[in-house]
């Protein structure tokens, strides 16, 4: 069973680079520089695989993810946001 690391590293391998996040009580604040990822990573390696976390990932692409436990397995939920139809552009 994937843990929350292995599962978070999937989803942004995936979806792109993150814009902000959080796991419980673990933050990766907006224009975080790059040694604060490095130690969001770790903190995540950390995890107790039986903890029970909320979370939320921002990505740069301005589509979201939240953290979700399905069936005892944690899974991030992915929403696109829809694009702007051409009549509402100026």
């Amino acid at each position: 069973m994937p843990n929350i690391y292995e599962i978070t590293k999937s989803i942004i391998t995936r979806r792109g680079e993150p814009k902000a996040a959080f796991v419980g009580e673990i933050n990766l604040p907006e224009q975080y520089p790059p040694s604060e990822l490095e130690t969001f990573w770790k903190r995540l390696q950390d995890l107790d695989p039986a903890g029970h976390y909320n979370g939320c990932i921002w990505f740069q692409s301005g589509c979201w993810a939240y953290l979700n436990q399905h069936h005892g397995e944690w899974i991030w939920d992915f929403v696109t946001v829809p694009p702007i139809p051409g009549y509402l552009k100026k």
